[in-house]
């Protein structure tokens, strides 16, 4: 993000359960530890999980602002730094809904009110949410957890992020265990 803002970042995965969501609300709890406005907005609008994580209620979320509910009616003020935006009810066309041009005006009026927006998506391969996203975010982190995803799963996601060029930033790759991290490559050549 050197030569570019990097104030709206979508977190993603290759397949289902490995750790996107908690992924974001780590993001954005840590960034919001800094005193910067941050909102995390749940756009998996086939499985939220955001609503979980920070205790909100679904009843009013993103589907009701992308239909035209102003943005005040669905955010949930969880610290004085953090606020969250959930899925709301579950819509029969989310792929549709994310790439519409309404939802990049929505994420433009969300830039103007926030330092970070952590986006929480669908995961790549099982449906075309987050491709669809991607082109109204400024970066992609893709969340990988050691020995759940396999190597051609992972390579699958990035590629198709790479088709629709989305903005890929980095992968993060969690739930490392001890004898597993020598086979990434970690604790090498830092320190003593």
């Amino acid at each position: 993000a050197i030569d570019r803002d990097m104030k709206v970042v979508q977190v993603t995965s290759a397949i289902p359960g490995e750790g996107k969501t908690t992924t974001a609300a780590n993001l954005a709890v840590v960034l919001a530890q800094a005193d910067l406005r941050v909102l995390v907005l749940d756009a998996d609008l086939r499985k939220p999980m955001v609503h979980e994580v920070f205790g909100v209620a679904t009843t009013r979320g993103l589907v009701d602002v992308l239909v035209g509910r102003p943005v005040e009616e669905v955010v949930h003020r969880v610290t004085d730094h953090l606020d969250v935006i959930a899925a709301g009810r579950i819509p029969v066309n989310p792929s549709e809904m994310l790439s519409s041009r309404r939802m990049g005006e929505v994420l433009a009026d969300l830039r103007r009110r926030y330092d970070f927006i952590v986006v929480d998506s669908a995961p790549v391969l099982p449906v075309s949410d987050a491709a669809a996203l991607s082109r109204h975010v400024d970066g992609t982190l893709v969340v990988v957890q050691a020995g759940r995803a396999k190597v051609p799963e992972v390579r699958q996601a990035i590629e198709r992020l790479d088709r629709v060029q989305a903005p890929l930033v980095g992968i993060v790759l969690n739930r490392v265990k001890g004898a597993a991290r020598s086979a990434y490559g970690y604790g090498y050549g830092y320190g003593p």
